[in-house]
């Protein structure tokens, strides 16, 4: 019982504070593209780092 209930705490822990990360890359040459600006219905996400990389949180569907 123990188990179960530490796995369903844990479970919504993840879903409660989970995270999306993305990475940006340029069609053609496969290079991240740097500072390219994220957006969901019109709401500014952030802008990805010289990697190409964006972590955030968001509650968008789309």
């Amino acid at each position: 019982m123990t188990k179960l209930l530490s796995t369903l705490l844990l479970l919504c822990t993840v879903l409660i504070f989970g995270q999306t990360q993305l990475k940006v890359f340029n069609k053609t040459n496969k290079k991240p593209i740097e500072n390219a600006a994220v957006y969901c219905d019109d709401n500014l996400l952030g802008k990805t780092n010289y990697e190409g990389s964006l972590s955030f949180k968001t509650k968008c569907k789309k």
